[in-house]
């Protein structure tokens, strides 16, 4: 994983969707991509490197958004996750590699 690799995908960041657990908003990681482009590719690579996952990077916010119907009906809902950004951004760049 490289600084380009990685300034790349944070700059095509939604800054409109919610942060994860982690509570990394992707407006901030991409305003600060020239910042910290350099430090989190070092991170990721060496995540890949010892095949281990920081443990905040696993964690998902589950929430329930309503499909239609009544909201008094569970099966109304549908389960949605919310995951770190900057998971998501190592996860897209391994797969694109991958392919």
């Amino acid at each position: 994983i490289t600084e380009e690799m990685l300034r790349h995908k944070l700059n095509k960041l939604k800054i409109e969707k919610s942060p994860g657990p982690d509570g990394q908003h992707p407006r901030i990681l991409k305003e600060l991509k020239e910042v910290i482009a350099g430090p989190l590719a070092d991170i990721m690579q060496q995540s890949l490197l010892e095949g281990s996952l920081s443990q905040e990077w696993k964690e998902a916010n589950i929430t329930a958004i309503h499909k239609k119907g009544s909201k008094n009906e569970p099966n109304n809902y549908r389960p949605v996750s919310l995951t770190s950004h900057v998971c998501k951004i190592m996860e897209v760049i391994v797969r694109d590699h991958m392919l």
